[in-house]
């Protein structure tokens, strides 16, 4: 598998290349690596295919990253996996964005 170090030296167009089986694949740290860029850059398919766990592991600051254009694809089960901590860290906008991801 990747290594975090390489992980972090992937531009925004090798993380758009990732397929739903790698991005599955990725732990807590490795998503942790990436910086608010790589994770903006993520597609609304690839948000997606984040499983709850992954989206439950995330660091606040992680979790930020997405974009308020981004957060609206997430499914009802990331959102659910979403915890309180991690809600009271996020921008106005993104929670009114959590809200039409199924809240």
């Amino acid at each position: 598998g990747l290594t975090t170090d390489q992980l972090v030296n992937f531009s925004t167009d090798d993380l758009r290349a990732m397929g739903s089986q790698a991005l599955r694949a990725l732990n807590s740290a490795q998503l942790g690596a990436l910086d608010s860029d790589q994770i903006g850059a993520l597609t609304s398919t690839q948000v997606q295919q984040l499983t709850t766990a992954q989206v439950a592991a995330m660091a606040s600051d992680t979790l930020n990253a997405l974009t308020s254009a981004q957060i609206p694809s997430l499914t009802s089960a990331q959102v659910a996996a979403i915890g309180t901590a991690q809600v009271a860290t996020m921008t106005t906008e993104d929670v009114v964005a959590l809200g039409s991801a199924g809240i």
